[in-house]
C-alpha cells in the first residue's frame, strides 16, 4: 500500500477511530489504558505513530520525579516521543519537584499544550524562577491545584503564556480566604491573556475581587464558564459583563436580571442541583436560546425535599411535558440530559425512560438518562 495513497488515508483514519476509542473507554483506569494503547502500538507501521501520539499524548508523574525525567531523555527515541506529549502532570511541593525543575521539564516537551501542577506547600516562586517559566514552551491550557492558602498561583498566573483554558481547584477553603486572595492581588496588573475557558472550583462566593482581577483581559474573549458553591451574578461587585459567553455550568442565581452574559448567545448550560423542583424553576427562567441543557443531580434529594417531585423524574418529565410544554419555554432546545450522582434519585425504569424519550423526540430534543456522567477530555494536537 503506498504511502499517501486514499486507500493509506482511509486505514489510518480507521485506526485513529479504534484507537480513540480505546483511549476514551480506559480514560479513568491508567494503567490499563496505556497497556492497551502499547498492544496497539506494535500491531505494524500504520498502528505505530498514531498509537504513540495517544499513549504518550499526556505523562502523570507524582514521586521520582526527576529520576522518571532521566530515564526518559535517555531513552533512545525520546526526542521523537517527546513531540507527542501535550500534557504534563506534575507533583509539586512538599513531596513534589521545586518549581523552579517544573520549568526545567517543560522545556524537553516542545509542543506541549497543557501543565497540570498539583501538590502541598509549594515553594512561592522567585524571579528567577518566574523567568524561566518565561522561557518555556507557550502552554495554551492550565490546571492548578493547591490549598487555599497557597499563593504560590498567584505569580504563576502572571507568567506571559498564551493561555486560552485555565483550571483552578482550592481546598480547605474558609470565609477568611476571599481577604487573603484580594490582598495578594490588590496592585497588581490583571493577567496579559484572554482567555476563552474558566473552571475554578471549591472556592467561597465572595472571591468577587480575585475574579475580577483574573478575568480582567478576557471580558471579551471568555466562552466557557464554570463555576461552584452558589455564585450570585445579582451582587452589584459581580457585574463582569461576558458578551460572548456560550456555555456556563455550575451552581448559579438565575432569577435575577441582569445576566452577566447575553442570553442570545448562551447555548449551553450545565446546572448542579440537589432537587427536581429546582429543575422546574430553571427551566421556567431559562433563556430561550440554549440549545443543550443538562442537570447534575447531586447528593440525596430525600435529605432535601419533602414531596415526591423532589426526587422522581418521571413526575417532573410528565410535567415539563404537559403543564409547560418545554418546546414553548425553550425553543432551540435539541439536547436535556439528567445525570445523576445517587442512587436515591428515582429515574424512570427503562419502560418509562423509551416512553419519555419518543415523547422528547417528537418535539426535536434528544433525551439522555443516566446515573453517572463521563467526562473525557483529551488533547491530539498533531505532531509536525
Amino acid at each position: 500500500m503506498a504511502e499517501g495513497s486514499p486507500t493509506a488515508s482511509l486505514v489510518e483514519d480507521v485506526v485513529i477511530c479504534i484507537l480513540e476509542h480505546v483511549y476514551c473507554r480506559s480514560n479513568r483506569d491508567t494503567s490499563f489504558q496505556r497497556e492497551e494503547l502499547a498492544k496497539c502500538s506494535l500491531i505494524s507501521k500504520i498502528w505505530r505513530r498514531p498509537a504513540q501520539n495517544y499513549l504518550f499524548n499526556s505523562i502523570e508523574w507524582n514521586d521520582n520525579i526527576n529520576k522518571k525525567l532521566t530515564e526518559f531523555t535517555k531513552n533512545p527515541h525520546y526526542e521523537q516521543l517527546a513531540h507527542r506529549v501535550r500534557i504534563l502532570d506534575l507533583c509539586i511541593g512538599r513531596h513534589g519537584l521545586p518549581l523552579v525543575k517544573v520549568a526545567t521539564a517543560m522545556t524537553y516537551f516542545p509542543y506541549l499544550y497543557e501543565l497540570r501542577l498539583h501538590g502541598e506547600q509549594p515553594e512561592e516562586p522567585s524571579r528567577a524562577c518566574i523567568a524561566a517559566f518565561s522561557r518555556t514552551p507557550p502552554i495554551h491550557s492550565l490546571r492548578l491545584l493547591a490549598s487555599s492558602k497557597d499563593l504560590f498561583i498567584i505569580p504563576m498566573l502572571q507568567i506571559p503564556w498564551p493561555l486560552r483554558h485555565l483550571h483552578i481547584s482550592r481546598y480547605n477553603v474558609k470565609m477568611t480566604d476571599e481577604e487573603l486572595l484580594a490582598n495578594a492581588v490588590k496592585d497588581l496588573p490583571s493577567p496579559p491573556y484572554e482567555l476563552e475557558e474558566f473552571r475554578f472550583e471549591k472556592f467561597h462566593e465572595k472571591y468577587t475581587d480575585f475574579l475580577k482581577w483574573l478575568l480582567g483581559n478576557s471580558i471579551q474573549s471568555m466562552q466557557r464558564l464554570h463555576m461552584v458553591a452558589g455564585f450570585q451574578f445579582e451582587e452589584p461587585s459581580t457585574q463582569m459583563k461576558l458578551p460572548n459567553l456560550r456555555s456556563l455550568s455550575g451552581r448559579f442565581a438565575f432569577h435575577t436580571k441582569p445576566y452577566m452574559f447575553n442570553p442570545a448567545r448562551l447555548t449551553e448550560v450545565t446546572i448542579c442541583c440537589h432537587s427536581l423542583t429546582m429543575v422546574l424553576r430553571y427551566i421556567e427562567i431559562m433563556p430561550q436560546f440554549v440549545k443543550r441543557l443538562c442537570f447534575l443531580l447531586e447528593g440525596n434529594p430525600q435529605g432535601f425535599g419533602t414531596t415526591v417531585g423532589d426526587w422522581d423524574l418521571a413526575y417532573v418529565m410528565e410535567i415539563l411535558l404537559l403543564t409547560y410544554p418545554i418546546n414553548a419555554t425553550l425553543t432551540q432546545l435539541k439536547s436535556l440530559s439528567f445525570w445523576a450522582t445517587d442512587t436515591h434519585w428515582h429515574l424512570p425504569i427503562e419502560r418509562d425512560y423509551e416512553h419519555f424519550y419518543k415523547r422528547f423526540a417528537d418535539l426535536g430534543v434528544i433525551l439522555q438518562i443516566s446515573y453517572q456522567p463521563i467526562m473525557v477530555s483529551v488533547h491530539t494536537v498533531s505532531s509536525p
